[in-house]
């Protein structure tokens, strides 16, 4: 049953990161610039944040989402967000310098992108309700039913960021110049998510 649960949380986590989002193009950039080791601490910022929001999903599900809709501040302040986010790393620079805080820098910022992603928590509320049939993982569940699902989600999620570094060499080899325009691509992709989340609000 453990084992069950591990590999469930991994399968749906890694179908989850396979499509393209602001985390995974972060790690490509990251891994573009020559530092799978940066790469890496955004995946593992972007796992962790992500994990702790399925966690959310599993205990709070109803309840946050409820608070979601009903407050409209909450989802303002969403928005405003990813969309001030995605304005900064536009116009941002790139820098060869280094500093001994960056791979925490990296890591906080991955942690962010994956904690703060709201559709990724309406993703997991809704996997939970619909396997809840098959499996029942909610907040009266065993810990180790829990904690065993919550471990396949984290280990998923940093597999698949994984790939996505090592597609760098790839991706490098294609495009020149690649490390300066992922800033931009990742912007306009957080600036359409707010912008998207935005007529979401305006026609609801």
């Amino acid at each position: 049953m453990i084992l069950l649960l591990l590999l469930l949380g991994f399968g749906i986590a890694l179908v989850a990161t396979i499509v393209p989002s602001a985390t995974n193009l972060l790690v490509l950039k990251k891994a573009t610039s020559g530092s799978l080791f940066k790469a890496m601490f955004v995946a593992y910022g972007a796992a962790l944040g992500e994990t702790i929001v399925a966690g959310f999903a599993i205990s709070f599900g109803f309840l946050v989402k409820k608070l979601y809709q009903d407050y409209l501040w909450i989802q303002i302040a969403f928005v405003v967000l990813m969309l001030l986010a995605g304005i900064l790393l536009i116009l941002k620079k790139t820098s060869s310098q280094t500093s001994e805080d960056e791979a925490h820098q990296n890591f906080g910022t991955g942690f962010l992108l994956g904690f703060l992603n709201i559709p990724m928590f309406i993703f997991w509320v809704a996997v939970l309700s619909s396997i809840s049939s098959y499996v029942f993982i909610g907040k009266n569940s065993p810990w180790s039913v829990i904690l065993s699902f919550l471990s396949g989600v984290l280990i998923g999620k940093v597999v698949m960021l994984y790939v996505y570094a090592r597609l760098s060499d790839f991706f490098s080899n294609k495009f020149s110049n690649l490390e300066n325009k992922m800033n931009i691509v990742i912007g306009i992709v957080l600036i359409t998510a707010a912008i998207f989340q935005s007529i979401k609000l305006i026609t609801s």
